[in-house]
């Protein structure tokens, strides 16, 4: 993954705000859930945002840490496998804040044909629903 993460202030809560333009040639929706999800292991998730929590965790859960994220920007992926179903030039504008994800806009080539969508996922409990 290529691109730019540049810090864009300081929200209400004095966390950081970030903005990303971001580009992948391939993600699998499994890896990105082994990463990050609920059941994720340690790794390079936590190193890279531990300093979020201020160190009062010693091992934090890395959905704990996403939990502190509060980036927006456009996220472009060559292929985007999900299970079985390949997705094209996928784009996507949106923003990542307290477990809530928000893509304003996506779009994408599959089988054949032109992907358009709007997705609000909110996490309740820790759970990611949609």
């Amino acid at each position: 993954m290529v691109g730019q993460l540049a810090q864009a202030g300081i929200d209400a809560d004095g966390d950081a705000k970030w903005n990303f333009q971001l580009h992948a040639n391939h993600l699998d929706a499994a890896d990105l859930d082994r990463w990050m999800g609920p059941r994720a292991r340690p790794g390079w998730l936590q190193r890279l945002l531990a300093s979020l929590l201020g160190g009062n965790a010693a091992n934090p859960a890395a959905s704990e840490l996403l939990r502190h994220v509060n980036a927006e920007g456009e996220l472009r992926v060559d292929e985007f496998t999900l299970e079985k179903i390949k997705f094209d030039q996928v784009r996507t504008n949106g923003a990542l804040h307290d477990l809530h994800l928000e893509l304003r806009q996506a779009d994408a080539r599959c089988a054949g044909g032109r992907l358009r969508a709007r997705v609000r996922a909110v996490s309740f409990h820790g759970r990611p629903t949609t």
